[in-house]
């Protein structure tokens, strides 16, 4: 995540409504709290980890996240 950033906003209003079907923890991290972050991910947020895996990345909606849930739960069941 960083302040001010309307498709972090987004993400984590998408991340809340899917939250009520999938159970997860929802972790933020602010890249500016870590040089790495920064260098890794400043033109690539938000970024969504699932399972130490990134899965999504800038703009995605409500379709992209639960197919990457759904997703992620069947690799994870395997």
């Amino acid at each position: 995540m960083k302040p001010s950033c309307s498709l972090c906003e987004n993400a984590k209003e998408l991340l809340t409504m899917a939250g009520g079907r999938w159970a997860f923890d929802l972790t933020e991290h602010d890249i500016y709290e870590r040089a790495e972050w920064f260098e890794r991910y400043r033109y690539d947020i938000p970024v969504v980890v699932i399972d130490g895996v990134e899965r999504l990345k800038l703009n995605f909606t409500q379709a992209d996240l639960e197919a990457a849930l759904r997703e992620a739960s069947s690799q994870g069941a395997s």
